[in-house]
């Protein structure tokens, strides 16, 4: 990521790190852009696991992104959760 490569100092144990609605998990785009912001995230969440930091993501819905995040944190990059994720209290509405 280039925000730590530039900012080493930032790459200590008190830094959290937080997404907010990246979209790397929700695949309902039509093909054959389905996957490309995945593949966009992919080097930047092998960077962000290797640090240990803890991350923090929240996403816009549970039924693309939450699912889909998951499984891309929990099964590509062998993420093991502090916290399940849970429904936001604050619903998102268009």
């Amino acid at each position: 990521m280039d925000v730590f490569r530039a900012n080493l100092s930032l790459l200590q144990a008190n830094t959290i790190v937080v997404g907010c609605n990246c979209g790397f998990g929700n695949w309902e785009n039509p093909l054959p852009r389905r996957y490309d912001l995945l593949f966009e995230w992919i080097p930047d969440l092998y960077f962000l696991t290797a640090t240990r930091l803890p991350c923090l993501f929240l996403c816009a819905n549970d039924y693309a992104d939450l699912a889909g995040e998951t499984a891309v944190m929990q099964r590509i990059m062998g993420c093991q959760f502090s916290l399940e994720p849970v429904e936001n209290p604050f619903s998102y509405a268009r």
